[in-house]
Parts: structure tokens; C-alpha cells; sequence
């Protein structure tokens, strides 16, 4: 999961993605809960926590760049871009883990409904559908607005060709987001039901950002010894949200969180250049609360969790805790810890045990791993 452009490893990129996926996690569970803790501020923000999500498209931007960018650059009139392998990994990443969540939650079901949406959900290319709210694995909708941003890819890097082509687009992508969100959402003529958060166009600002953010990659590294400004910057960004002080352009949701987010990989960004030049000048390895052996732990299996949680929620509520745990905050964070070890463990598993013994097992799928 790291990225590597020229001598930079942007590690701390690993601490942003277990963050998210713990914060959505947490989310999910309060959301669900039968009886579900209220009142406190802390609670408004936890709700927000689904926002996350943009995040994680912001870094998957960023990080095709840091792998394929470079590659559609035309020398001698050739493109180094190899179609087929770009493909052959997004599969090999995606696929297998989602086909054992599908399978499991269509024989539970066991309809012809589920089978259908099973195989529309396997195809990833089920947000091309007029409605792509499907109920089998529905955390996968971001699986299906990720593989349509790779089937775009192409497009996208032309969009990045120069910095001045690329504010255009970004500025266009957010024009498009508002009359999609105001006009198209709330008009039945274009929307089956209202789904237009989950699609493309909505969210391709926060793709553009990830772009945009990989262009001024060489300049924002300059800052590095801003990186603690961008923390206090992005979380009292994120905090002023919540308060009666934020100001009038925060009313806006969708650009307070482009702002916010930004500024966390910038923060991540401007970290991983301190981290990098300390090693090159003392061979140490500096601790870093988002650039350690934890995070880098759960970043490598954030997608797994996100992916599964919800499944192994529905587990933790066969518990039926509720009846034995009065107090209502209590309750939230024992289900949220039960769940999220569960699906901890539950990825770790399919990823780094059963891929591995597989992969070792039958060389024909040493792709798993």
C-alpha cells in the first residue's frame, strides 16, 4: 500500500486509510444500532464520520498517479501504459475478497433477487446501471465508483495534462456536483431514486483534488516543516463545522469536506517529507502517529474492512446486547469494538492467511497475494 515517487515513500498516507476505515466502522455501527446513543456533540460528529468515504476516493486519485501518471507520457510517439496488466491488478485487488462476501451473503439469502444483484455486483461494473443501489454488500457501491473512476483513468490523466487544464476540470466537476445535487437529484425525470451521491459525477471533485494534489506533489513537499500547521488546520476545519462560529461558506457541506480532506493529505503529505529526510540523514526510522507498523497494518486490509463490517455487525447483533446493557454509550462502544475486531480479524484472515496458503498451494493464483 505505500507509494513511492522518485526517493518519497508517502507512508503516512497508510495512517489516513485506518483512520477512515475505523471512523466509517464507527459510523455504520451507531447508525444501525437498535437503540442508538444521542445528544452529546460527539455523536453529531460520529454521524459525519460516513464523509470518510471521499477521503478514501481522494487518496486512490493520488495513488494511481504516483503508479501510472508518468506512464501515458508520449516519448517517441509510444505510450508505456500496459492496458492489460493495469486491469489484471484492479481484479486481482478487488475481486477475490468481494466474491467471498458476495457468495456468503447470497446463500444466506438464497433468492433469485440476490442472485441477480450478486451477479451484477461481481461484474464491478454495476454502477453503470440507471440505479446501482444494490442490496447484496451495499458498503460495495464505492467499489463500483472506484472501478468506474479506473475506467476512466485514461481520461482523467488527460484532464491532469497541464495544472491550468486541471483547475478548469476541477472547477467544472464542482459546477456539475451542485446542479446534479440541486436540479438532476430532486428531478424524477433523471433520478430513479436518489442515488446521485453514489455516482461518478458526484463524486469526481474529490478524484480531481487527488490529481490535483499529486500535480503540486514536488511543490507541497517544500513544506514539510509545516506538517503540525496542516494537522491544527484540518482539525479545526473539520471541528468548526459543529459549532455556531463556522463561517458561510461551511454551509456548503461538500466544499467544507473538500477542504478538509485536502488538508489531511496535505498533513500526511508534508509528514512523509520529515520522515524521509530524517531517515536519509540519521538511517533512523522516526515514529510518526500516522507512519507506523499499526497503521500500516490496518491500511493494508482497510478496504477488507470497510467492505466487510457491516456483515460482521449483523453478527453482533444476534448478541442481542442491547437487552443486557442499559446504558446506551456503553452499549455503542462495546458493538463498535466487537465489531471492528471481527472484521479486523475477518480480513486479516482471507487476506494474509487463506490468499497466502492458497497462492503457495496453487501457483495459478499467486495473484491473490
Amino acid at each position: 500500500m505505500e507509494m513511492v515517487v522518485s526517493k518519497i515513500r508517502y507512508g503516512s498516507f497508510d495512517g489516513l486509510r485506518a483512520i477512515a476505515a475505523f471512523c466509517i466502522v464507527m459510523m455504520h455501527v451507531r447508525a444501525n444500532m437498535t437503540v442508538k446513543p444521542d445528544g452529546a456533540l460527539i455523536y453529531s460528529i460520529i454521524a459525519s464520520f460516513s464523509s470518510f468515504v471521499y477521503l478514501f476516493m481522494m487518496l486512490s486519485a493520488f495513488s494511481l498517479c504516483c503508479g501510472y501518471y508518468n506512464k501515458f507520457t508520449v516519448k517517441d510517439g509510444s505510450c508505456s501504459f500496459d492496458v492489460d496488466k493495469f486491469y489484471n491488478k484492479r481484479y486481482a485487488r478487488i475481486w477475490p475478497f468481494f466474491f467471498i462476501l458476495v457468495s456468503i451473503e447470497c446463500l444466506m439469502d438464497h433468492s433469485l433477487e440476490s442472485l441477480y444483484h450478486s451477479f451484477a455486483d461481481l461484474t464491478l461494473v454495476f454502477h453503470l446501471l440507471p440505479n446501482p443501489s444494490l442490496k447484496v454488500i451495499g458498503m460495495g457501491w464505492f467499489l463500483g465508483v472506484i472501478f468506474l473512476f479506473y475506467i476512466m483513468f485514461p481520461f482523467f490523466v488527460y484532464l491532469l495534462h497541464s495544472k491550468k487544464r486541471a483547475w478548469l476540470a476541477l472547477t467544472v466537476a464542482i459546477v456539475f456536483q451542485l446542479i446534479g445535487y440541486n436540479y438532476f437529484l430532486t428531478n424524477p425525470t433523471f433520478v430513479v431514486s436518489p442515488v446521485f451521491k453514489r455516482q461518478i459525477i458526484f463524486c469526481l471533485p474529490y478524484f480531481m483534488v487527488g490529481g490535483l494534489l499529486y500535480l503540486y506533489k514536488d511543490k507541497l513537499s517544500s513544506w514539510g516543516g509545516y506538517y503540525k500547521m496542516m494537522f491544527v488546520l484540518a482539525t479545526l476545519s473539520y471541528v468548526l463545522y459543529f459549532t455556531p462560529f463556522k463561517p458561510v461558506i461551511w454551509n456548503d457541506e461538500y466544499l467544507y469536506l473538500t477542504i478538509v480532506y485536502a488538508l489531511l493529505i496535505l498533513y500526511a503529505l508534508t509528514d512523509s517529507v520529515r520522515i524521509n529526510k530524517i531517515k536519509e540523514a540519521t538511517g533512523g526510522y522516526p515514529w510518526s502517529f500516522l507512519d507506523n507498523k499499526i497503521m500500516r497494518f490496518v491500511s493494508n486490509i482497510s478496504m477488507e474492512i470497510y467492505l466487510c463490517h457491516m456483515m460482521m455487525f449483523r453478527v453482533v447483533e444476534k448478541l442481542h446486547l442491547e437487552k443486557h446493557i442499559e446504558n446506551a454509550d456503553i452499549s455503542f462502544v462495546i458493538h463498535f469494538l466487537i465489531t471492528f475486531s471481527l472484521a479486523l480479524s475477518f480480513a486479516w484472515f482471507v487476506k494474509c492467511v487463506l490468499f497466502n496458503y492458497l497462492s503457495k498451494r496453487f501457483p495459478s493464483l499467486s495473484f491473490l497475494v
